[in-house]
């Protein structure tokens, strides 16, 4: 089961969150994250073709809803999200600043939170792609091309996926979609370096303005958080059941079990929530 607690304290200023949550929830919990659901995603669930594709939308979408709700101590199903220009998700009524973001892949979901700049995240699984060439002329910019030829040739697939899932945090954290131009920024790929977003346009000094993490939740699969601010620390937190207790009783404050734990840097056990009430 994946259970969402309701106390912490509020999201600080210079913290985001990335909460990655393994999608292996049963048929109970798939139809407990569908109610959840709004009608218009529910017509997005049921038009994938594959039950396993259907699976991840919904789980991963519901997770998503959990931990926003902690977030607003409200009702997961109550949440309303709308899209900017660019496809971009937003909540509405939200509290003051809150940023957030999504991604899934197969078996996982990545979940962003922070107050106040941008933030962008990416997970993909690695492996072997006979297009892995032709995508990194096609996708990455020159000096990104520059470092995955120095890589040694075992390191090439990680160094690719270290550079796409990075550069696609920063395009969803810009919010512009395909339309930003991918050799446009570099970003650093080389696995064994800390992460990085290395130049905009050309400035380094643009660059500066970034903040950029990443991890592997398990081996063979890898998680990149992007965030519009200099200075930005990334808390990663694993929420290992992936279920959900919420609504009135907890999120409103009635008797039912209380969890809550500490939040420090680095991986954190299931049950971390977030809340801003009694920001200004």
């Amino acid at each position: 089961m994946v259970t969402v607690g309701t106390e912490s304290g509020p999201l600080e200023d210079g913290i985001a969150h990335a909460c990655v949550v393994p999608l292996h929830g049963d048929m109970q919990v798939v139809r407990q994250m569908f109610g959840l659901l709004s009608p218009t995603e529910r017509v997005r669930a049921a038009r994938f073709a594959f039950d396993r594709d259907r699976r991840t939308f919904v789980l991963s979408h519901g997770i998503l809803r959990s931990l926003l709700a902690a977030v607003c101590r409200r009702d997961p199903a109550s949440l309303r999200f709308r899209q900017g220009l660019r496809g971009k998700p937003s909540l509405v009524d939200a509290p003051p600043g809150l940023q957030f973001n999504l991604s899934h892949c197969e078996g996982f979901c990545l979940v962003g939170i922070c107050r106040g700049p941008a933030i962008g995240v990416d997970i993909e699984r690695v492996r072997a792609t006979d297009d892995m060439q032709q995508l990194v002329q096609r996708c990455f910019s020159l000096a990104e091309r520059r470092q995955f030829e120095a890589l040694a040739p075992g390191d090439r697939c990680a160094g690719f996926f270290n550079g796409w899932t990075r550069k696609e945090a920063f395009i969803k954290a810009v919010g512009d979609g395909l339309s930003y131009p991918l050799e446009k920024f570099d970003v650093r790929l080389s696995p064994g370096h800390a992460p990085r977003v290395l130049a905009i346009g050309g400035s380094k000094k643009a660059a500066q303005e970034w903040s950029m993490d990443a991890r592997e939740p398990e081996p063979g699969v890898v998680a990149a958080v992007a965030v519009a601010a200099a200075g930005v620390t990334v808390r990663w937190h694993t929420l290992s059941d992936v279920t959900i207790t919420t609504q009135t009783e907890e999120i409103h404050g009635g008797r039912g079990t209380r969890r809550h734990d500490h939040v420090s840097r680095g991986d954190e056990p299931r049950g971390t929530v977030f809340n801003l009430a009694g920001r200004p």
